[in-house]
């Protein structure tokens, strides 16, 4: 199965420096990443998708 993301940003407009666009593409780079991550468990019950995320991330940051 696969998932589709879309992501929407509701907020102010405002005229960023070149710097401070780059850091915010950084930032949602990193968190469209952790939201596919997320969805790849295929969530069916809001329990199990924390606990399978949790065992993951367990795994991955060695905690």
């Amino acid at each position: 199965m696969h998932s589709t993301v879309q992501l929407t940003v509701i907020g102010k407009v405002f005229n960023p420096n070149k710097g401070k666009v780059l850091h915010l593409n950084r930032d949602l780079d990193q968190y469209v990443e952790c939201v596919r991550w997320y969805l790849s468990f295929n969530p069916t019950s809001r329990n199990k998708l924390h606990k399978d995320a949790y065992k993951k991330a367990k795994e991955k940051f060695e905690l």
